[in-house]
């Protein structure tokens, strides 16, 4: 779906985004909440906060939402980003209004009983994450002190119409997507005289978790946030990590064998966005200064065969059976073609930027960069990478 979206945005400061397609088979629905930074009993409250929201809301809940998504063979899924939580929920065509009402319910009535709180803590203390999933996002917890009462103070903190956006697409009239969240979102104010809760706030250090393979994560800032902005640092990051032709994969799997798992995303920050390589690999660092060497080797001879080839993973319009994209603002996997991540990402960018997506602008711009342009981006970006932990010093090798 590379299109532009119509981004609406109410006098509470909630952002609602609309794609009319008349081709789509799906009504296809997402709300991000942004979060702020958090301290390790944020992130502990954020993991749980998201248990807590799997169940769905007090009128709707997740057998509710399953049976919606089971007309489509779709599931539904809440997830928690590096600077967001992404809710998406999918329904038949003429279904536009019922997911509407799903999705207003839960955001208008998040906090759950004290049972149930309790109940999400404990799941999301299990942690049933793989060790990828893990290194994706290694944030310090703290689950000390966490109980239901922080979390429903959270729960009723966080969700307000000025830290939302909620998108919507399907085969519907233009408009009409629009008009069933507004109509059930437009009086909504968020839960008045809700202190700050100051000790979820802060900043949660990486953590390497024991057991399982070691997950190195580089990354550098990008702040850049115009369509051609994102569309060069899209192109960098395709020709660098997306499928199995990306050069990660060429230079560390392939010609030596030094990973097993390797990717570039694209993800969310607080400043901006980030592009993140990691790589997993045996239980210690030897030869990351020479990995990384040849992967600067490899951009160094990048061809205009790989331009085309990031150009043509970045344009395509079928899922494939793996995700292999590199915008990872929705969680661990990469956002795909599927309509349900088209809108979650349509979501995350008004709540983001305040501005619609527009990924085939982004799309132009990278079709617009010279291979010279590009490498020379990709050069730049690989030496300015921290090594995760690393101290005032880049690890370019």
């Amino acid at each position: 779906m590379i299109a532009a979206w119509s981004l609406f945005i109410l006098g509470s400061g909630l952002r609602i985004a609309e794609f009319s397609d008349p081709q789509q088979k799906t009504v296809c629905v997402s709300a991000v909440v942004r979060l702020p930074s958090l301290s390790p009993k944020g992130v502990a409250a954020a993991r749980a906060l998201v248990e807590e929201l799997r169940d769905g809301s007090a009128a709707y809940g997740r057998s509710r939402w399953v049976g919606e998504g089971a007309l489509v063979g779709v599931l539904p899924s809440v997830e928690l980003s590096s600077d967001a939580i992404v809710v998406r929920l999918a329904s038949a065509p003429r279904r536009h209004r019922v997911v509407a009402s799903l999705l207003a319910d839960l955001l208008r009535s998040p906090a759950a009983s004290q049972e149930a709180a309790m109940r999400a803590i404990e799941r999301a203390r299990e942690d049933h994450r793989t060790s990828w999933e893990q290194g994706l996002d290694p944030r310090r917890e703290e689950w000390q002190g966490l109980d239901a009462r922080v979390l429903s103070h959270f729960a009723r903190w966080l969700p307000r119409p000025e830290r939302v956006a909620v998108a919507i697409s399907g085969p519907f009239l233009p408009g009409e997507g629009r008009k069933a969240l507004e109509v059930r979102l437009e009086d909504w104010k968020g839960t008045p005289g809700i202190p700050e809760p100051r000790e979820l706030l802060g900043a949660s250090p990486s953590v390497q978790r024991s057991g399982g393979p070691l997950v190195v994560r580089w990354t550098v800032p990008w702040s850049d946030l115009s369509d051609r902005g994102m569309g060069q640092v899209w192109l960098v990051a395709s020709a660098l990590g997306s499928g199995k032709g990306g050069t990660l994969f060429r230079a560390w799997r392939v010609e030596d064998g030094f990973s097993y798992r390797q990717e570039c995303r694209i993800e969310g920050a607080p400043e901006g966005v980030s592009l993140r390589v990691l790589v997993a690999k045996a239980r210690d660092e030897g030869g990351l200064t020479e990995a990384w060497r040849k992967l600067r080797a490899a951009v160094e001879a990048w061809t205009e065969g790989d331009r085309l080839r990031a150009l043509a993973m970045m344009g395509r319009r079928s899922s494939g059976p793996y995700p292999d994209g590199v915008l990872g603002f929705l969680g661990p996997d990469p956002a795909s073609p599927d309509p349900l991540d088209q809108a979650g990402l349509a979501a995350y960018w008004a709540a983001k930027t305040g501005r619609p997506l527009d990924l085939g602008a982004w799309l132009r711009e990278a079709r617009a960069m010279p291979l010279e342009e590009m490498r020379s981006l990709a050069l730049r970006l690989l030496s300015e990478a921290q090594m995760e932990g690393s101290v005032g010093s880049s690890n370019s090798g």
